[in-house]
């Protein structure tokens, strides 16, 4: 039975691997289906360091009161950087949705940004969260990725 049957949602399941810096979509149509990738996403920014994304053009010196990691006193450019990536791979899985190719949701990432992907879902999309994998799969192939998600979807 499909997940659209079971639940009335129209869809596929669709799972989502993602860094700081790169995601993958994947998905299949049932929940004995193997995973097809669907899209792949770079965030080259997201590698980056502070010292790479924060420029130093107002001539700030040693002793200046700048601190690496907070260069105005806020939130470092690493982490704006990840929000910003989290942010957008949230609007594509509201895009999706919208376009009735998004069922259940399932998200994998390492545990800091797997929570700032959570705080920038809607509801909507939150309300499509079927599972989550709390660990850092980018790098892995689909079968390591699906031996990671329950055995049915």
């Amino acid at each position: 039975m499909t997940y659209a049957a079971e639940t009335g949602r129209k869809g596929p399941i669709v799972v989502l691997v993602a860094d700081r810096s790169e995601a993958r979509f994947y998905a299949c149509e049932d929940a004995d289906a193997a995973l097809a990738p669907i899209e792949s996403v770079a965030h080259p920014e997201g590698r980056l360091r502070n010292h790479d994304l924060v420029s130093d053009s107002a001539g700030l010196t040693i002793g200046s009161g700048y601190r690496e990691g907070a260069p105005t006193g806020g939130t470092p450019a690493t982490e704006h950087e990840a929000q910003r990536f989290a942010k957008a791979l949230a609007h594509r899985l509201d895009e999706l949705r919208n376009d009735n190719a998004l069922g259940s949701l399932y998200l994998i990432a390492e545990p800091h940004f797997l929570g700032l992907l959570r705080a920038e879902l809607s509801t909507p999309c939150r309300d499509r969260v079927a599972g989550e994998v709390h660990h850092r799969l980018i790098d892995s192939d689909v079968g390591q990725i699906r031996a990671a998600l329950p055995q049915q979807l």
